[in-house]
């Protein structure tokens, strides 16, 4: 058995990374659920949606005082997050573990190597802001969503 300082690490790091990066919770969370704690993906996800909603949480009334959310765009995502979850809870406990663990795979080198690939082109001195083909970018000049 895993023991509580052990679970603690755990949650210090994706709190850690996820208040660096923003981002991270369930894609760090899940993993490290089901390999570290032996948890089925089915099992991991609704655990982790409950710790990173709860770090997020926090995340997002600090960054609301410092005037960093973008509430419009954070609402429109929880509010569509809201209605689907159920949904991916579902569908969850009706696939079976392996088809799960590989969708959540191919799910994770989709985002990371789009990551990489955004990465690269900002550090290549390519704005990623002017790709041509981005549903929304950010006014420099006032710092809010510009929806296309």
């Amino acid at each position: 058995m895993m023991s509580i300082f052990f679970v603690v690490m755990l949650g210090a790091g994706i709190g850690l990374l996820m208040g660096l990066t923003g981002a991270g919770g369930g894609i760090l969370a899940v993993p490290l659920l089901v390999f570290a704690l032996h948890l089925d993906v089915a099992t991991a996800g609704p655990v982790a949606l409950a710790a990173v909603a709860s770090a997020a949480a926090l995340g997002a009334v600090l960054g609301l005082r410092q005037g960093l959310v973008r509430y419009r765009a954070a609402m429109l995502m929880a509010a569509t997050g809201l209605v689907l979850v159920p949904a991916g809870l579902w569908l969850a406990t009706r696939i079976p573990a392996a088809p799960l663990a590989a969708i959540f795979g191919l799910v994770l080198m989709f985002v990371a190597g789009r990551t990489f690939w955004l990465a690269r082109r900002e550090l290549q001195g390519d704005p990623v802001d002017s790709m041509s083909g981005v549903l929304c970018h950010t006014d420099p000049d006032h710092g809010r969503f510009v929806w296309t």
